[in-house]
């Protein structure tokens, strides 16, 4: 369970006391960081991704980060979270921790039952989330956890005096104005460099967007494609629809219900076999090219249609590269 970047359990079912345990270890993390550096700052966001998670262990991770005297901003309580939407809350929300409950795009039969969690912790202060190490996962707190398991006294001794609040979010909105307000900046020649600074340096975001969408007023750039999303599902996809609509093109959006996916799925665009239905629509809607998505959201394929059955894929790993030179200049 114990990975190089993150956490995640395959096989027996993860129970709710172990996430407890964990969430306990986490906080006393998150708090050591925020004492050493002076940070006063006791939020905590969590957002989850489109897999199957069992009820019991949210509660469990919230209960035990309330019982630690953290505030809990719960991002996936209207629904399941893509890496983009986790990503925006963050930024809105300023946390000291945050806690994504995901195990990536990763496919396996139903009876092997795959749950798992990435962390990141305000370090810094006036900084921003970094990943736990491979040293903090794999060594600090894999021992942590043990003592608790060793002496479940220390748990008690671990209550805060007061127990902390919790707030159900929802930033979808924002998070489609904000992605689209990004492509407006950099198709009017602004700074998105200028636009980090001044959110790193700000504690309302949703000021800035309106500030800066006076500044870079909708000229809808897309306007006139046709963009066919394979959305598999997952939440993604709508919120990628929504995106290149506000930009003006005509999206369209395919499998775009979101389900609980348990299981072996199809939300992997690095599978040449997942993308036979987005070509095929690329071809009947005569659309400009396609996008497909993983399930949590942190990878993409874009389709593009060369004539006849001929289809060119440029897919998740290669993508980064053919965008950062545009990505530099902006």
């Amino acid at each position: 369970m114990f990975r190089d970047y993150d956490y995640r359990s395959i096989g027996p079912k993860l129970s709710p006391e172990i996430v407890f345990r964990l969430g306990l270890v986490w906080a006393e993390m998150a708090l050591k960081e925020a004492r050493a550096a002076g940070i006063a700052n006791r939020k905590v966001l969590i957002a989850r991704d489109a897999r199957k998670i069992e009820p019991e262990l949210i509660a469990a991770l919230v209960n035990v980060l309330r019982y630690s005297g953290l505030e809990v901003v719960y991002e996936g309580a209207f629904g399941p979270n893509s890496v983009t939407s986790y990503s925006y809350a963050v930024l809105e929300h300023k946390p000291l921790m945050g806690i994504f409950i995901t195990a990536s795009h990763i496919s396996e039969p139903i009876e092997k039952i795959v749950r798992g969690f990435k962390v990141s912790m305000l370090k810094t202060k006036g900084g921003v989330l970094e990943s736990l190490t491979t040293e903090e996962i794999k060594n600090l707190s894999k021992e942590m956890l043990s003592g608790l398991i060793e002496r479940p006294e220390k748990v008690k001794a671990l209550k805060a005096e007061r127990t902390g609040s919790y707030t159900a979010s929802n930033t979808y909105n924002n998070c489609v104005r904000f992605n689209a307000l990004l492509a407006e900046v950099a198709a009017q020649g602004g700074s998105l460099h200028n636009l980090a600074k001044e959110i790193q340096s700000s504690k309302g975001l949703p000021e800035i967007l309106d500030s800066w969408e006076k500044r870079f007023p909708a000229t809808q750039p897309l306007k006139g494609l046709t963009i066919a999303v394979e959305a598999a599902h997952t939440p993604s996809g709508a919120l990628a629809a929504a995106v290149l609509e506000r930009l003006g093109a005509k999206a369209i959006l395919l499998n775009g219900d979101i389900w609980e996916i348990e299981g072996e799925h199809k939300a992997d665009p690095s599978k040449e076999s997942n993308l036979e239905e987005l070509k095929k629509a690329i071809t009947k809607e005569r659309a400009d090219f396609g996008i497909g998505f993983d399930l949590d959201g942190d990878r993409g394929a874009i389709i593009l249609h060369k004539g006849r059955n001929n289809f060119e894929t440029l897919p998740p790993d290669n993508l980064i590269a053919i965008l950062l030179p545009s990505l530099l200049k902006k």
